[in-house]
């Protein structure tokens, strides 16, 4: 028996659960899991956005509230966030106290501190509860399903109420802009391929097969061409590395999603990614507001403020007030575009210095090495197949959105630390090996 994997002791009869529990030895989803769905929805797929009348309850604060709640109350072993302990979430955690450390310094300090109390710090809450709230794979699938299910909802109504504009992209969206929406998508594609796996039932494989074809053509309506090069980047690994299917269902996923894309991308989209071959017109390289000359000044203010950077969402104001750029085109009274630094690492090394980017880097670094040793250990004998499906579901999910956010600033993005959180859980539920627990 592999160490951190212990045998399965069954300490719930047959007849106090349904006869799937009785199978798994996990329960279903309880209160807490329920809750936490809720919260996941609102606070990742801003379903309040999308149908107003829930944002009168704030729902991600009530959900996220009462899900902390719940997990208080519980006193089962596999709910002790002690179990819950993990490198790639302690370091998130790090990450905030530097943020919130550098917020009274920052130069735009209300600002700093509003960001880190509304924004950053419930979406640490949310990871904690992931891990935390998680008893087995059957709450891990669960929470992943609420996922892909607030994903396929939320580009199914982009999809109908979005016209896509003379550009060739869809026009202004609900909260997300083009490019942030396609990492999303990209990220959550693993995710729907973990459900095709064996074992997953009909109704779920029909279900990430009609989450895919939505994504791939929402990802060719964003018209992102950073977007463009994660799907391929993901498409490799599931390829590859994807060792929980089997390969032929594997190569059916990606040569299905890549065919899919070459119907549903329009002459225009194509013209878009082709830009990508002639970088010398590209207006990312000759423009004051491209990404070339916002990363430059971005490594600028890290020179500048290398210690505790410019402060938490304090990077649009750097480049509206401080950069020599502002200075210049204010003495010519034209207007400067207060930007983020379209890259997630140049970003949060300006604004929270470097010790804020080895932080981040180490919580990207952390989770791909925690994943890899639970794939391995899970794939033993002796160990749980499922464990290694979902380390290798939230492999690629990483692996997307690391890509992806070379070119756009979502550093904060909830769904990245609710992934964290799902590091997390999966960590717990390898340690804790096959043991089952009682329905409540």
């Amino acid at each position: 028996m592999t160490t951190g994997v212990h045998p399965a002791r069954v300490v719930a009869t047959p007849s106090s659960l349904d006869r799937t529990t009785a199978l798994t030895g996990e329960p279903r989803a309880d209160a807490l899991i329920l809750v936490l769905s809720l919260a996941l929805l609102t606070a990742v797929w801003r379903m309040q956005d999308l149908f107003a009348p829930l944002g009168i309850i704030r729902p991600t604060i009530t959900t996220t509230l009462a899900a902390a709640a719940l997990l208080a109350l519980d006193t089962g072993r596999r709910r002790r966030l002690e179990a819950a302990r993990s490198l790639p979430l302690g370091l998130a955690i790090v990450l905030l106290a530097i943020l919130v450390i550098g917020a009274p310094v920052s130069i735009w300090p209300g600002g700093s501190i509003a960001f880190l109390a509304k924004d950053l710090i419930p979406s640490i809450a949310i990871a904690v509860l992931v891990a935390g709230a998680a008893r087995g794979v059957r709450d891990i699938e669960f929470l992943i399903t609420v996922l892909l299910a607030g994903a396929a909802i939320f580009s199914t109504y982009i999809l109908l109420t979005v016209q896509v504009g003379p550009t060739g992209r869809l026009g202004r969206l609900r909260y997300y802009d083009v490019n942030d929406l396609a990492l999303l998508i990209v990220s959550s594609m693993p995710l729907a391929v973990l459900m095709l796996r064996r074992g997953s039932g009909k109704l779920r494989t029909l279900f990430a097969i009609a989450c895919l074809g939505i994504f791939v053509v929402t990802l060719v309506r964003s018209g992102s061409r950073g977007g463009f090069l994660a799907f391929v980047v993901v498409s490799l690994y599931m390829l590859l590395r994807y060792r929980a299917l089997p390969a032929r269902i594997r190569a059916g996923a990606v040569i299905g999603g890549a065919l899919l894309l070459l119907v549903a991308g329009s002459s225009r989209y194509w013209d878009m990614m082709q830009t990508m071959l002639h970088p010398k017109s590209d207006y990312n390289l000759n423009t004051y507001d491209g990404r070339i000359e916002i990363w430059k000044r971005g490594l600028g203010y890290v020179g500048a403020h290398p210690l505790l950077g410019v402060g938490a969402d304090a990077f649009p104001v750097a480049e509206g007030e401080l950069s020599t750029m502002a200075r210049q085109r204010r003495e010519l009274h034209l207007p400067t575009k207060w930007s983020v630094a379209h890259d997630a690492y140049i970003h949060i090394a300006a604004e929270g210095g470097l010790l804020a980017l080895a932080a981040f880097l180490g919580m990207g670094v952390a989770a791909f090495r925690s994943l890899a040793r639970v794939n391995r250990v899970a794939r033993q004998p002796g160990g749980d197949p499922r464990v290694a499906a979902c380390a290798q579901a939230l492999t690629g999910a990483f692996i997307g959105y690391a890509f992806a956010q070379i070119f756009i600033s979502a550093q904060y993005f909830t769904f990245l630390y609710v992934l964290v959180g799902l590091v997390a859980a999966t960590e717990k539920i390898a340690r804790m090996g096959s043991e089952q627990v009682p329905a409540r």
